[in-house]
């Protein structure tokens, strides 16, 4: 099932341990693993609770990165991702066999616009340093839940409505 949270603009107090109490508000949706990932020059604090299916071995951790400057968390499963996979492994290196590793190979290659290539059931926000952005997306059928507010000036996501009061 997994979780992904995240804080975006924290500037006056310090998201780290706010995420990590909206991480704990869902750790029923991710028992296999939790990871957490912050860049304080750029008010950004990515947050995942991780239920291990395609890929149980670390590789598939999260929050995700590239050298590019992408750091990403996911939650769902994407579909189409051995076809995807195929046709990035002509230009990019795969560390694990997690569907969820082609958003950053596809995001380097198309940009956002790969979104519209994904096939399947997820929600996820991705942090692309090379032009300061955020980008929070889901499934074209909202299958996977993803819930935001502006809270003082930051834009507080989660999986779960009940994890964002975590860090609020």
């Amino acid at each position: 099932m997994c979780g992904i949270c995240g804080i975006i603009g924290n500037t006056e107090i310090k998201s780290t341990i706010r995420v990590k109490n909206m991480m704990l508000r869902m750790h029923h949706r991710g028992p296999d693993g939790k990871g957490l990932w912050q860049s304080d020059q750029k008010n950004v604090t990515l947050g995942h609770v991780r239920l291990a299916i395609q890929d149980p071995t670390d590789a598939g951790k999260q929050p995700m990165h590239h050298n590019a400057g992408l750091h990403y968390v996911i939650n769902g499963e994407i579909y189409n991702y051995p076809e995807l996979r195929k046709q990035l492994s002509i230009s990019a290196e795969f560390d694990s066999k997690c569907d969820s590793e082609i958003i950053k190979h596809g995001w380097v290659k198309n940009g956002v616009k790969f979104i519209n290539e994904l096939n399947g059931m997820f929600a996820l926000a991705m942090f692309d340093d090379r032009n300061n952005t955020v980008t929070l997306a889901r499934d074209r059928l909202g299958i996977k839940p993803l819930y935001y507010t502006i809270y003082k000036g930051e834009l507080l996501f989660a999986s779960e409505i009940k994890a964002l009061f975590g860090a609020i």
